[in-house]
């Protein structure tokens, strides 16, 4: 069985524009969320996976530069995508992430993959912890079988249509109690959130994205004006 990280990003952004390469501490945030991925420990291989469109070459670029795998396909259907991504590397499993979340939290992929091995399940999530941390673990057999039945190519936002199917098996991961925050917005989707996520670096970052969550919500928690920076985004689901 082989089991991956793929990383969904894109050039286009209507709400920020060019966001996967705007600056945090002088990188561009692609390269400290594949930093970030690269410590976990349990996938065998991670991808970046973009489009065709050739506005994306800086994207492959670097993914190239950061010994990383990639593959280019629909610039819509991100499902369509990622299957196509997962034939070509023989992926059985999947722990998805997109470019607009450079906290992603790397224990808990590492924690999908080591339930997938032991549950087998078809959709595995962490709800519960904050907004921009979480992934979406997808077991492949699953996912062709949604790309074959849906209805539409624009398939940006489609954790729902997982969802919506009673017959997959799926499992939201227990959250520790000093994470369980999904009130805390940690995603990048309009300037205010990069700005919270400059503060968070300025005040942990130390040259290497291994920040701890765990201290990030307490900091955040004890510094409300801070944590409000981004307060009133309405999330994309």
């Amino acid at each position: 069985m082989k089991t991956a990280i793929t990383l969904t990003a894109r050039m286009k952004s209507s709400r920020l524009q060019l966001k996967a390469m705007r600056e945090i501490k002088g990188e561009p945030m692609i390269k400290h969320i594949i930093d970030r991925l690269k410590l976990a420990k349990n996938a065998d291989k991670i991808i970046l996976c973009t489009s065709t469109n050739k506005q994306d070459d800086i994207l492959v670029d670097v993914a190239m530069g950061e010994g990383i795998s990639y593959f280019r396909g629909s610039e819509e259907d991100v499902l369509e995508r990622l299957l196509e991504a997962a034939k070509k590397f023989k992926i059985d499993f999947m722990v998805n992430v997109t470019a607009d979340n450079p906290l992603v939290d790397f224990i808990y992929i590492d924690k999908m993959i080591d339930i997938f091995k032991n549950k087998n399940a078809d959709y595995i999530t962490c709800k519960k912890l904050p907004w921009g941390t979480f992934s979406y673990g997808l077991k492949v057999k699953a996912l062709e079988k949604v790309v074959n039945e849906k209805k539409s190519k624009d398939t940006e936002i489609w954790g729902k249509i997982f969802e919506s199917y009673d017959d997959l098996k799926k499992i939201d991961l227990e959250v520790e109690a000093d994470l369980n925050h999904p009130e805390i917005r940690l995603t990048v989707d309009e300037e205010a959130d990069l700005n919270l996520i400059k503060k968070i670096f300025d005040r942990f970052y130390n040259g290497k994205n291994d920040l701890d969550n765990k201290k990030i919500v307490k900091f955040l928690l004890e510094n409300p004006h801070i944590k409000d920076i981004n307060k009133g985004i309405i999330p994309r689901r």
